[in-house]
Order: C-alpha cells, then structure tokens, then sequence
C-alpha cells in the first residue's frame, strides 16, 4: 500500500513509514518503550508500527506530526514530563545536575510517602533524601549517563530510612538535543531474595547497557 506521509516528506510505504519512524527514534536516542509513552500508545504497538506490520491511526500520526514540527526542545520536554507525571508507576523525570533538578514526580510516587512521597514536598537538593539511590545515580553518571556513552541501567539499592527495603530501577537517558539530557528512572520494589539474585546475575548493583561505536 502507498500513500502521501507529509511528516516524512515522500511518498512511502507502511514499511518506509515505519523505518522512518525508527530513525527518528533513535535520532532522539529514545527507547520504544519512552517514545510509546510520549505518543501514548502501547510498546507493542510502536514495534509493530517500526516494523511496517499497522498503519498509524490518525490520532497516532498527529501526535508523530507534532513531535516532528516541534521547533525548540522544550515542546518535547513537556510531552515527557506529562506522560511521567500521569503514570501510576514510581517515575522520576530528572535533570542536570542530577539530584539537584526534578522535572516530573509520577502519581505513583504518592502511593510511596516514606520514600520517593518525601520527595514531592521537598525543595531541591533532593539528594539529603533516599541517599543510596542518588549515590548510585551519580555513579552511574560518572560512567557516562547523562554524556551519550550509555542507552540504559538497571540500578539496585537499598533504603532503610523509614523501613528495610530494596529497590530496583531502571535508568533511561533522553537526549532531547545537543546540550539537554534528562533521566527517565522506574523503581519498583522487590524482596530482599530477589535483591540478592539479581545481584549475582549482575555480578553487582548494576547492569549497564552501552552504546556501541559504529
């Protein structure tokens, strides 16, 4: 099937369209799963659109179309600070420097008072509090996080502030141009045991992915 894609400048077909998707994608350095939460749709959905196998609705194109035309950085930044802050999970959205800036606090977070809750009513640094995952963070940001030298970290930490209790989470850098780089991070809980065993699956508290060279 071929059809006229204005957002994409050239006739093309499902699958040009998809692959074009794609590249724009990474272009963004975005993973599937934050540009299907900008165009609020399902990963699988995005993967199956990247692989030529649907057609875009016409809501899902203008939103692509928007995202195309944006002409500043910042109409970008704030479609990613809604989908965070609308999520049920536990989602930080942070900025540079890293435990000083907070973009968007998921609703999920107020389902965790003692923990990432406390945080929504403080005022920068946020770093005073939940200090072993921001010494993580920072770590990890020294290892080239925020610089373009990794795609994604699983992170493992413990708070014991209030109660014992382990935590995993999930780092995702968004390079939304040359000189601005947010941290998309998920936690979740999970038991001690499974603390234990990821870390030897790890061989540590992180597992980093990096960036091949070309």
């Amino acid at each position: 099937m071929v059809r006229r894609d204005d957002r994409f400048g050239a006739e093309s077909s499902t699958i040009s369209f998809g692959a074009k998707l794609r590249d724009m994608r990474q272009r963004l350095r975005l993973k599937q799963s934050a540009l299907a939460a900008i165009l609020k749709i399902s990963q699988g959905y995005l993967s199956r659109l990247e692989a030529g196998q649907v057609d875009p609705n016409r809501d899902v194109l203008r939103r692509i179309d928007r995202l195309l035309r944006a002409p500043v950085a910042r109409p970008l930044l704030d479609q990613i600070i809604a989908a965070v802050e609308r999520s049920p999970h536990i989602v930080l959205l942070q900025g540079t420097p890293l435990g000083d800036v907070i973009h968007a606090f998921s609703n999920g977070c107020e389902h965790e008072p003692e923990s990432f809750g406390s945080l929504v009513s403080k005022s920068p640094p946020y770093r005073h509090a939940l200090s072993e995952y921001w010494e993580g963070l920072n770590r990890v940001d020294s290892l080239g996080l925020t610089t373009g030298n990794i795609i994604a970290c699983g992170h493992l930490w413990r708070d014991d502030s209030v109660e014992p209790c382990a935590w995993r989470t999930t780092h995702i850098p968004i390079h939304i141009d040359l000189d601005t780089c947010v941290v998309h991070s998920t936690s979740v809980r999970i038991a001690e045991r499974n603390y234990e065993q990821t870390e030897a699956e790890w061989g540590g508290v992180f597992s980093i992915e990096y960036i091949q060279p070309s």
